[in-house]
């Protein structure tokens, strides 16, 4: 899949850092995009739209893209976060 956007780009190492820490806090950034989300919670991208658009999850809109504050999501899906 090719990159859509700025926020997609990703280089081979971070792609990696990502897969191996998935659900651990400290490899992501604070402010996650919707992409980022899915991987993060380990949940298919479509219900993580689906959840956003029904208010299960903590979001903001900023212009058409979605953005998740990573804290919020782990207090909203009961997560602790690993320091």
């Amino acid at each position: 899949m090719a990159p859509t956007g700025p926020d997609d780009r990703r280089t081979p190492q971070e792609e990696t850092e990502r897969s191996d820490t998935a659900g651990s806090s400290q490899a992501w950034p604070e402010v996650l995009t919707a992409k980022e989300t899915a991987e993060y919670l380990r949940l298919d991208y479509q219900l993580v739209m689906r959840m956003t658009r029904a208010g299960l999850l903590p979001s903001l809109k900023a212009g058409r893209t979605w953005r998740y504050h990573r804290r919020a999501l782990e207090q909203a899906m009961g997560v602790e976060a690993h320091q």
